[in-house]
């Protein structure tokens, strides 16, 4: 088993994980090689799925994000953070939860990858964690090059609504999701050359 961690884009709460493999966005090239590790791994279709999940899990599950997150902090007067720190202790249990019932994650353990979610604190960088088995396959290469290329339809949208995925080759293509298709379904794409 071997695990490759990548970190999270810059200094936001709970953090944000760059959703393009080929230009991340890092402040540093160690941060950046990370990626360079995942590639072979994972398509770049698959990590902006992987990243826009967890990107979208993290904020819906953010101590800010939770119903009661402003009001105590407001009953507070802002002087006890107490409520909030409580509510913030459950996000990454929350995200990993969340993450490990969709589609992507699904996609990716049947190929032996396991996903770790950690939110980035005060005192650490947070980021995903991938680990690899020994038997786990190199990324699918003929969907790159036969010109298709399997999404999962982001949560929350419905048939008819539309979504931006980028292809492997790095340009972005709007979708629309298909009648009888839903948030968390996987679909493919033809992808013009």
């Amino acid at each position: 088993m071997s695990e490759i961690f990548v970190p999270h884009v810059g200094n936001y709460k709970p953090g944000i994980l760059p959703t393009d493999i080929n230009n991340p966005g890092y402040w540093t090239n160690a941060s950046a090689r990370t990626l360079a590790l995942v590639k072979p791994y994972l398509t770049a279709a698959e990590w902006h799925t992987l990243a826009s999940e967890c990107n979208a899990l993290s904020k819906k599950h953010a101590a800010w994000s939770h119903p009661c997150g402003l009001p105590l902090l407001l009953c507070t007067a802002g002087i006890c953070f107490c409520p909030l720190i409580y509510l913030a202790c459950g996000t990454e249990q929350r995200v990993n939860d969340a993450l490990a019932v969709s589609a992507i994650a699904a996609q990716l353990n049947a190929r032996g990858i396991i996903l770790y979610w950690v939110p980035t604190n005060k005192f650490e960088q947070g980021g995903l964690t991938l680990t690899f088995s020994a038997q786990t396959p190199p990324a699918p290469q003929e969907q790159q090059q036969s010109g298709m290329m399997q999404v999962t339809v982001p949560p929350g949208l419905q048939a008819g609504a539309s979504f931006v995925v980028t292809t492997p080759d790095g340009r972005q293509m709007q979708v629309d999701v298909p009648q009888g298709c839903k948030g968390g379904d996987s679909i493919a794409l033809q992808v013009a050359p």
